[in-house]
């Protein structure tokens, strides 16, 4: 059992990539205190959601990043500000109280997914692996050649779970790189079995030594992968439960400086060497 950061430094250890999965079911009762400490801006976005449902998961999940950001940093979730990057890639606003503190963030239903480093480029994504009629026709616009003839060779059986790989993958590695759906997918490859992998970025023919892709563990039915620039890097992975989420926001609603409590850590670095 460990906190998710080091006591000793207020930041996360450079070669280190830190996961918090975040189950939003049970957070409604915090969901107006979490209101309370985002900024106008991002009450203004929870306000253009069409259904309260995800106007209520984004409360969530952008509140949780404030009250786990602002534990990392011993700072007030309210007081962090971020920019944007050019398309639209949040960063923390660097100050003098501010350490270089990178994150990404996804969440799907009711699972958030967190993703923290020292500064090192990092995307994260997590999606509901669910029955679609249309999934053979989201693949040939979303993957590659080479990634389309690979899951056009998959029995109908293995296609579902095949495609989120991929797919998870791929969104991963465009938010590592801030450019969003901006970035061509079918400029480059990854892999879609067990063991995640960058296999092909245009112009780039050594991208695999400068990248890394990672499984991450996720409750069934989820499906979720991590990007990181670099390939030595030590991931934890992290379970912040809704009994944490509520004692961390109690501490903050009281004028208290949040703490990170005691987690259950697993650690997870694949192995594609066999």
């Amino acid at each position: 059992m460990t906190s998710w950061y080091d006591e000793s430094k207020e930041q996360i250890k450079e070669n280190e990539v830190q996961v918090l999965r975040v189950d939003l079911n049970g957070l409604d009762p915090i969901g107006s205190a979490l209101n309370t400490i985002l900024s106008p801006d991002e009450r203004e976005r929870a306000d253009g959601f069409r259904f309260a449902i995800h106007k209520q998961r984004f409360i969530l999940t952008r509140g949780m990043l404030r009250i786990v950001l602002g534990a990392c940093l011993k700072r007030r979730p309210g007081d962090l500000i971020f920019s944007y990057g050019e398309y639209g890639k949040p960063r923390l606003l660097r100050t003098a109280e501010t350490p270089h503190l990178a994150f990404n963030v996804s969440h799907s239903e009711d699972l958030a997914v967190f993703a923290l480093t020292a500064g090192t480029e990092v995307g994260v994504d997590v999606e509901l692996l669910r029955p679609r009629e249309d999934l053979d026709g989201l693949a040939r616009t979303a993957f590659s050649y080479a990634e389309f003839d690979n899951y056009r060779q998959l029995t109908p059986a293995e296609r579902p779970r095949a495609f989120y790989r991929c797919w998870t993958r791929k969104e991963a590695f465009i938010k590592a790189i801030g450019h969003g759906f901006a970035y061509p997918l079918d400029q480059f490859d990854v892999s879609m079995g067990e063991c995640a992998a960058l296999l092909r970025l245009n112009g780039e023919p050594n991208a695999g030594a400068r990248w890394s892709l990672q499984n991450l563990k996720t409750p069934e039915p989820f499906v979720g992968a991590l990007a990181i620039a670099g390939i030595n890097f030590h991931l934890s992975e992290f379970d912040l439960l809704p009994e944490m989420c509520t004692a961390l926001v109690e501490q903050t609603i009281a004028g208290g400086q949040p703490e990170a409590p005691v987690l259950s850590r697993t650690e997870s670095r694949q192995d594609c060497s066999k």
